[in-house]
């Protein structure tokens, strides 16, 4: 039984940082019994704009998380795990969570780690897992997986029939012990080894059922490494060999029982022989003369060179040679035909017959198309997740960052309203006024970028296309930004292209890329020129924004391109925004069949090109 007063003590701040990690993927925080904040991590700023300082009586929640803290305060439970609302004017922040709290002590004073999931996010992650599960199960696919240390975190049922076990015994056991009933101590030798090194492992094991009956599976492990963390995982499957097996031992038979069982098999099977060092037809089952198109008549004893094509002879002759050259009984290989579409598993072993001074290659083909489409469709789904791991950390820091400062702002501007108004002072109060307001501009801004860049990922934005010349947008948005730019002593120069032509675009998206483009070429120069002009070259017309402000790496122009990227730190960079600019003007321009160059050097401007097709009536 559990000890109630079982709790976790710390000697001093620094252990307990050290022997718990504080992880930024899960929403946590930490308080002393009257709720103020010891410690926050990103995820619980984020989600709840509370940092460390603050006090969870801010936070609107039912039943209170406050009157539940000083319960836990004064029982001898060590944790305690509720659900609850949260509600507020973030709507972000309203809906069902779980929480669970653990009693902690540092220096001799009493704390509390909170644990704080959406109950709705819990439910999507678990439909994923269970989609993901069916779709093997459906297929029928003997898949185990362990963690980096070898232990068993996922079994399909087919693989629990293979090891005559239920899951309830399998999770979280070593994968060794699981499989000790059919390997050798050599061969269990042979599993940690390359569960030590994160290697590929493969062998052969027999399966007698309780009537003797006899089946071979040949176990193929996979280590799963993401370089994101370093971590590994491994994936083992099982792979039905049991007619491969017999295929070989049949064929040692005599040559009539051979050709009246091979074309009972469900795989590929050709037999060969060589005489005179060439390699002469034997024989084949009806599943290889219809995939290949042959007619076993016609190609008996012929020489195999004249029967196949270049590729999958020399992937045989490969096979032979190694065969020959290592000494080897059997030897496996894989081999795709294109004109198909099919991927086999390949084996090819032999037999020597005395009598007639011949040795004769017994080549085994084994469909495994579905095999490595779920393996890939399993590593992808894999690297998916991580992927969107990556981006909703990547999203929470900047939102955190980016809501939490005109919030900020608001909340300052609103205090000094407050005394302006009281003290009758209008001039002032005017002059607030306006800076709120482009506050709440920066906000909606934001907002509005996000669902754009949300829109053109899921294919939802439309385009509606027309004709015109550019320079009128062009010559709108100068006009918009020409004193903004000489506040910072910045010259800006329009030149437009005399020419009469005309651009088939989409006005609204054209106008947003361009005043994004200008807008960043404002913020990040603090001095010099910047030149927004068009140029007609041939049958193309290039619209030009060039600036001599601070630049930016070449090697991250590719990665300033993608959602949410800046090359300052979020926590550090001098400039506002979440790197949503350039990704916006980047998909709208290709999105219009335009093209979209960047050149751009650290300390000397960038200058960007935007190149579409010019058009007549």
């Amino acid at each position: 039984m559990t000890d109630l007063n079982d709790r976790k003590i710390f000697n001093a701040i620094a252990e307990f940082r050290a022997s718990q990690g504080l992880p930024d993927s899960k929403t946590m925080v930490i308080v002393d019994k009257e709720s103020n904040i010891f410690y926050s991590n990103a995820a619980f700023e984020g989600l709840f704009g509370l940092s460390a300082g603050s006090n969870l009586r801010d936070l609107d929640s039912d039943p209170n998380i406050v009157y539940l803290i000083e319960g836990i305060a004064k029982s001898n439970y060590p944790s305690l795990h509720f659900e609850l609302f949260f509600s507020g004017s973030n709507n972000r922040t309203n809906g069902n969570y779980s929480v669970d709290i653990e009693k902690i002590t540092i220096q001799d004073k009493n704390f509390f780690i909170l644990i704080i999931a959406s109950l709705e996010e819990k439910a999507k992650i678990e439909a994923r897992i269970n989609n993901l599960n069916d779709a093997l199960e459906y297929g029928n696919v003997p898949v185990l997986i362990t963690d980096g240390a070898g232990y068993i975190t996922y079994c399909t049922k087919s693989f629990e029939e293979i090891l005559n076990k239920g899951i309830e015994e399998l999770y979280a056991a070593p994968l060794s012990d699981a499989l000790a009933g059919y390997l050798s101590g050599y061969d269990l030798g042979e599993l940690l080894e390359s569960l030590k090194n994160a290697k590929k492992w493969r062998k052969r094991i027999l399966k007698t059922d309780k009537n003797g009956g006899q089946a071979f599976k040949e176990l193929l492990l996979n280590p799963v490494l993401k370089e994101s963390d370093n971590t590994k995982n491994f994936i083992l499957i099982a792979n039905d060999i049991t007619d491969l097996v017999l295929k070989n031992r049949i064929i040692k038979k005599s040559e009539e029982r051979q050709k009246s069982i091979i074309n009972n098999i469900s795989d590929l099977l050709l037999i060969v022989k060589t005489e005179n060092k060439n390699l002469l037809f034997e024989n084949a089952n009806e599943n290889f003369c219809k995939v290949f198109t042959i007619q076993k008549d016609e190609v008996a004893k012929k020489n195999i060179a004249e029967i196949f094509a270049t590729d999958f002879l020399s992937v045989l002759a490969d096979s032979i040679y190694n065969l020959t050259e290592n000494s080897l009984q059997t030897v496996e290989f894989q081999y795709s035909n294109g004109e198909i579409g099919k991927i086999y598993s390949g084996n090819i072993s032999f037999t020597d017959d005395k009598f007639e001074d011949e040795r004769i290659y017994i080549i085994s083909l084994k469909d495994i198309t579905q095999q490595i489409l779920y393996e890939r469709q399993l590593n992808t789904t894999i690297e998916k997740e991580t992927q969107l791991n990556k981006l909703k950390t990547i999203f929470i820091e900047n939102m955190s960052h980016e809501l939490r400062t005109p919030y900020n702002a608001l909340i300052g501007y609103s205090e000094i309203l407050d005394d302006e108004i009281k003290d009758g002072n209008v001039e002032s109060t005017v002059e607030i006024m306006s800076s709120l307001k482009e506050v709440f501009g920066r906000v909606l801004s934001l907002f509005s970028n996000i669902i754009e860049v949300s829109q053109i990922e899921s294919h939802e934005i439309s385009l509606n296309k027309v004709k015109l010349n550019c320079n009128k947008i062009l010559l709108s948005i100068y006009e918009q930004n020409r004193e903004l730019a000489e506040s910072k002593n910045i010259v800006m120069e329009l030149q437009p292209d005399a020419s009469d032509f005309l651009i088939e675009v989409d006005w609204l998206k054209l106008e947003k890329i361009v005043e994004v483009l200008v807008d960043n070429a404002i913020k990040y120069t603090d001095h010099g020129t910047i030149i927004l002009g068009t140029k007609v070259i041939g049958r193309k017309l290039e619209i030009l924004i060039s600036d001599t402000g601070i630049g930016m790496n070449e090697d991250e122009i590719e990665k300033l391109l993608e959602p949410f990227n800046q090359e300052e730190d979020v926590y550090t960079r001098t400039y506002q925004g979440i790197g949503l600019g350039l990704t916006i003007a980047y998909r709208l321009t290709k999105l219009m069949g335009g093209e979209f160059i960047i050149n751009s050097r650290r300390n000397e401007g960038t200058e960007v090109r935007i190149i579409f097709p010019t058009c007549y009536e």
